[in-house]
């Protein structure tokens, strides 16, 4: 998870797309992920939080990367965690 604004420019310096300058820290439905290969940044992934999908998948100048298939696989496969890790923050009044 990208999770300060610092960490959304370096995202978008290393892989030369918009992440930072079209502001994506400030969205307040989407979580954005970096994908990392040898701790290298290789895709930045936006999920909507409301609808649970990916809306994008971008790597280098907003090309797909070498691993793109892979990733959208692996995201796929486990988007239920994000939303049972939501259900999780969501508090229940008591009766």
């Amino acid at each position: 998870v990208i999770e300060n604004v610092r960490d959304f420019m370096r995202e978008g310096d290393d892989l030369g797309h918009c992440v930072f300058t079209n502001e994506y820290y400030a969205k307040k439905d989407s979580l954005v992920l970096s994908a990392k290969v040898q701790n290298q940044s290789v895709e930045t992934i936006e999920i909507s939080l409301s609808r649970l999908e990916i809306l994008q998948c971008r790597g280098m100048k907003n090309k797909p990367s070498a691993h793109h298939k892979e990733i959208l696989k692996l995201l796929n496969e486990n988007l239920y965690q994000i939303k049972n890790r939501m259900k999780k923050r969501i508090k229940t009044p008591l009766s």
